[in-house]
């Protein structure tokens, strides 16, 4: 039995996607294993390493919403700063 608190949301998409209730389609392991020891073998590797098409649409989304409410603040956060001196 599922608490009433995690019923819904992620945790409920994450139990039908395990137990096969999703239509989601996995990537194909060998291809998964294949990115992640080259990430991990590439002198520079990812902090975050995107896998599948679903993890790049998600990440990229997130991050643009990210940018939008940081240059929603931009006047905001340029404008404390302190007056140029003057006089010297």
């Amino acid at each position: 039995m599922v608490d009433a608190a995690y019923a819904d949301g992620p945790a409920a998409q994450l139990r039908a996607l395990l137990s096969g209730g999703g239509d989601y389609e996995f990537g194909d392991p060998a291809r998964y294993a294949e990115a992640i020891i080259e990430a991990v073998a590439s002198p520079e590797p990812p902090t975050r390493l995107l896998l599948g098409a679903d993890a790049y649409e998600q990440v990229t989304t997130a991050l643009a919403a990210r940018l939008a409410q940081a240059e929603a603040q931009r006047e905001t956060a340029i404008g404390v700063r302190k007056p140029a001196a003057t006089g010297r």
